[in-house]
């Protein structure tokens, strides 16, 4: 299995170039410059651009019709079966040395690492829209740290995260099981319009 990165841009998808290996944690980054042709998107595992394939549409990414649903795909209504750890998404197409930093500081976090080269100061804060960190462990409420687009967990039994934290790559996280596991984040004004995006 790949990891992918779409929009919903003219169908615009970016593919990575190795396999999402199980059993080990991975930063996985996306990003959007908002221009048309295959240069728009990319994809990053690990610090590190890795795309295999990838095609763009310009435009405006624009939110107003459909909430963001973590872990289910609304349009394929494909489900994500795996865990995920502290997700960020910005509003601005984030540099190489931006996503290199961000996959350090994670580093840093956890065993002191320093990762890969060119990427310092710390995890970006510039263009920060919402960042779910999935530390929660009871109920279904999954906050947003920096800004107000709080999620809803659902898992079509009780709809309690509980039974789904697991140790995470830094604090807590959340497995998902493929099935009926989901955040649903509203759609928000601060989550619309955008001509460029990053989601790690």
């Amino acid at each position: 299995d790949k990891f992918f990165f779409t929009t919903n841009l003219n169908d615009s998808v970016s593919s990575s170039n190795g396999s999402a290996a199980s059993g080990s944690w991975r930063h996985v980054c996306g990003t959007w410059d908002g221009t048309d042709g295959t240069a728009g998107l990319n994809i990053y595992v690990n610090g590190v651009v890795d795309n295999d394939s990838s095609s763009a549409g310009a435009g405006t990414e624009d939110d107003s019709t459909y909430d963001i649903g973590i872990g289910h795909d609304d349009y394929s209504s494909t489900r994500f079966n795996g865990d995920l750890d502290d997700i960020r998404l910005y509003n601005r197409e984030l540099s190489a040395a931006d996503v290199a930093a961000l996959y350090n500081a994670g580093l840093a976090a956890t065993n002191g690492g320093t990762g890969v080269t060119g990427g310092g100061g710390g995890a970006p804060s510039s263009g920060l829209v919402s960042h779910w960190l999935l530390d929660e462990t009871s109920g279904a409420s999954i906050a947003d740290a920096v800004g107000s687009n709080t999620g809803t967990w659902t898992d079509g039994v009780n709809n309690d995260v509980a039974e789904e934290t697991i140790a995470g790559n830094i604090g807590t996280a959340i497995g998902f099981d493929a099935s009926n596991d989901e955040i649903r984040v509203s759609n928000d004004p601060s989550l619309e319009n955008f001509t460029a995006m990053t989601l790690s």
